[in-house]
């Protein structure tokens, strides 16, 4: 029954990045802004923590949907590439990517995989996920994270590193929900396709 409120279940998604920022900005109250916004403070594991559960979630559709298996692949290897970065400063990336620009290369092969084993069918997966309601989350985190975050976060703007971070973290956590919203959304949208095309 709850499948049939999209309108509410928006309204919980974008609640839900409304009670982020109510806790982020009572514990910069209280801690101190930098360092709820730091690397591995509150925003940076709520980043890891929603784009790593994200991409276990398209992982699981993926199994789940097969019929869009591919274009769920993609969003999960996507997924997993942003979650790496997020682990930038980590003893652990440095092993993993020992070279400057070894992150793209590695990305570069891991998403050349899954349009080689999915190719053929792709563009319409693509498609279809392009008529779901759950792209429109896809594309407004997406926008957030790569457009405004980077964007809006520039020390030529606020003249500060620390507000340069704390817009850049604040806004990527932002869209990292978004984008957790939309995978939630679209296992409804696909689930209520299949048992449209059932009927």
């Amino acid at each position: 029954m709850f499948q049939r409120y999209a309108a509410l279940r928006t309204i919980l998604y974008f609640g839900v990045v409304t009670i982020f920022y109510a806790i982020a900005a009572e514990l910069a109250r209280t801690h101190g802004g930098y360092i709820v916004f730091m690397e591995g403070g509150f925003v940076e594991t709520v980043q890891l923590g929603t784009i790593l559960t994200a991409g276990v979630l398209f992982v699981f559709l993926a199994r789940k949907f097969p019929d869009q298996r591919g274009v769920l692949a993609l969003l999960a290897t996507v997924s997993f590439l942003a979650c790496s970065r997020e682990l930038n400063n980590t003893e652990t990336y440095r092993v993993l990517y020992f070279f400057p620009g070894a992150s793209w290369v590695f990305g570069a092969v891991i998403l050349g995989f899954v349009l080689y084993k999915f190719g053929k069918d792709l563009p319409r997966q693509i498609r279809e996920l392009l008529n779901q309601p759950a792209c429109s989350l896809f594309v407004a985190g997406f926008f957030i994270v790569v457009g405004w975050g980077q964007i809006f976060a520039q020390r030529s703007i606020f003249e500060s590193a620390e507000v340069d971070r704390i817009v850049e973290e604040g806004l990527e956590a932002a869209g990292y929900l978004l984008i957790l919203s939309g995978a939630v959304e679209l296992s409804y949208n696909l689930r209520d396709r299949r048992a449209a095309k059932q009927a």
